[in-house]
């Protein structure tokens, strides 16, 4: 049987669970005994029920999984560190303060912790006040698309939009666990664009200025979109007067204000800190917008492959070239849609490869919905004709791409479930911050890459700093002068930065400390994943 991620602690002898099965014994056998202020003792085991077996996978699908809560993604994984950046904003006094009220990081703005606010405010701290909103707001998202597709193509167009990106494992994953973020610049792009096809330009200059707040990288999305308006729509960005472009401008000032506000603080910080030209990863971020386009991009990343054969991808690529060939030999409007849609694609993807550090599949996501888009105009265009082998071919590839989208997904549902994540995503942090609130209070430091954001907000009642990931001798011995921190290191694969760990153990070995265990948490396979220690 697949357990939930355990801990094992100094104690009395280990109750035995007969729902462990042979694997539990195997795990008490093989546990090792920890040394705790220099004496031997046994060790306790709290196993949990099992998660789920490979028997059960089968009975679990004929039962309508889609009726158990369960089914959501949002409890299956851990809260990854750059999903939980809002967390020093939400909880300073837990995490520590915030880089500035207007910016978490030098490119990503508060807008969505300032949102978050209410939300963590009336609800226990935990992934479903982190992730249902994600998934409210990817909805809204999703509408907004379905509105775009309405006003350029008509009704069809709407409803093929909808079902490809509701479908959409990549669309899906990113928006609800949202470490881009993502969700918010699908609404906030979404909403300017519908904005600007309803005759309301000042909205939409306002929506493009929350958007740069949000993430200023969405400027690589903008220059594309403002490329292929330059080419398909220049009558209509003429035909502005200038009070109206006036008004635009002052619109946008407004809504990326606070973005301003932080640059003339911190003197171009986003600029300097964020436009290095690098073309030399151009083949690595062309393969990476080749797998998030066929919905492969997050195994291995999110969750582990699984090791069963069944399908890791969609239809979507053949789909989105069968649509471009055929939006091109259509008529005169559905061709200069999709050439400004293609345009704007190539041109964002371009901005995007050449300028460094941007190129992962929570990247590249956001040039969604304009490949549905293609797909579900000249899918539309198609429907309307006045052949039926033509009517019957568009909807037999619609229907295909749509279930395409339903095993991918599917895969990595049974993923997560059973392997409660890759690293950085594991379930095991949420055990970890739950036995660390059961200790007595101590000041926790985190000694590796992606601890610290997501006990702070998980369990805002602890008090977790971050060790540094350079060697800071006068830091550390600040850290080992205090008896009383608890020390979280990362074991095996859920390591991102062992040296940081290594350092830490090397200088208290100099001082003559050494590392007492105090507990370890086990993955959902039993793999030690993270180590409490304190320095004697």
């Amino acid at each position: 049987a697949l357990r939930a991620p355990y801990v094992t602690r100094a104690g009395e002898k280990a109750p035995f669970s007969p729902k462990m099965g042979r694997s539990g014994n195997q795990e008490i056998r093989n546990i090792e005994v920890l040394t705790i202020a220099r004496r031997r003792c046994k060790v306790k085991i709290e196993p949990h029920p099992p998660l789920i077996s490979v028997k059960q996978e089968s009975r679990l699908k004929c039962q309508g999984c889609v009726r158990s809560r369960r089914c959501l993604f949002i409890p299956l994984l851990g809260i990854q560190h750059d999903e939980a950046l809002i967390a020093p904003l939400l909880y300073p006094e837990s995490c520590g303060p915030a880089e500035s009220p207007f910016m978490l990081m030098s490119y990503i703005g508060s807008l969505k912790a300032w949102l978050y606010l209410p939300v963590f405010r009336f609800w226990p701290p935990g992934p479903w006040p982190l992730r249902l909103p994600a998934l409210l707001l990817a909805a809204c998202a999703i509408v907004v698309a379905a509105g775009i597709a309405g006003k350029l193509a008509g009704r069809s167009a709407a409803i093929i939009t909808a079902a490809l990106l509701a479908t959409d494992s990549i669309y899906l994953l990113t928006a609800v666990f949202d470490w881009g973020p993502v969700v918010l610049q699908h609404l906030l792009l979404g909403t300017a664009i519908w904005c600007a096809l309803h005759g309301r330009p000042r909205l939409a200059a306002f929506a493009i200025g929350l958007t740069l707040w949000n993430k200023a990288i969405a400027i690589w999305y903008l220059a594309g979109l403002a490329l292929a308006a330059a080419i398909f729509a220049r009558r209509r960005l003429l035909s502005l007067d200038p009070r109206q472009a006036a008004a635009c401008l002052l619109a946008l000032l407004a809504g990326a204000s606070p973005l301003l506000i932080y640059n003339a603080d911190r003197r171009l910080a986003t600029v300097h800190q964020n436009s290095a030209f690098n073309p030399s990863e151009i083949v690595e971020k062309a393969r990476v917008a080749q797998v998030t386009l066929n919905g492969s991009a997050l195994f291995d990343y999110m969750v582990p492959e699984p090791v069963e054969p069944g399908p890791r991808e969609n239809l979507l690529t053949p789909a989105l070239a069968a649509a471009l060939a055929a939006g091109l030999l259509l008529s005169r409007r559905t061709r200069r849609i999709t050439l400004f849609l293609a345009t704007a694609i190539v041109a964002s993807s371009t901005v995007m490869a050449l300028t460094g550090g941007g190129g992962g599949a929570h990247h590249v996501v956001l040039l969604w919905p304009a490949p549905q888009l293609i797909i579900a105009i000249a899918a539309s265009r198609a429907l309307a004709s006045r052949h039926a082998w033509i009517r019957a071919t568009a909807a037999v590839g619609v229907l295909a791409v749509l279930a395409s989208n339903l095993p991918v997904t599917h895969r990595y549902y049974f993923a997560a479930l059973r392997s409660g994540g890759a690293p950085g995503w594991s379930r095991s942090l949420l055990t970890l911050g739950r036995e660390l609130s059961r200790l007595p209070q101590a000041p926790v430091v985190a000694a590796d890459w992606g601890i610290q954001n997501g006990l702070c907000l998980a369990y805002p009642d602890l008090a977790v700093a971050s060790a540094p990931l350079s060697p800071d001798r006068d830091y550390l011995d600040a850290l080992l002068a205090n008896r009383e921190i608890l020390f979280v290191r990362s074991l095996g694969r859920q390591r991102f930065y062992p040296q940081v760990a290594d350092h830490l153990i090397a200088h208290a070995a100099a001082r003559g400390m050494t590392p007492a265990p105090i507990l370890r948490i086990h993955d959902s396979a039993g793999t030690p994943a993270f180590e409490v220690i304190r320095f004697e």
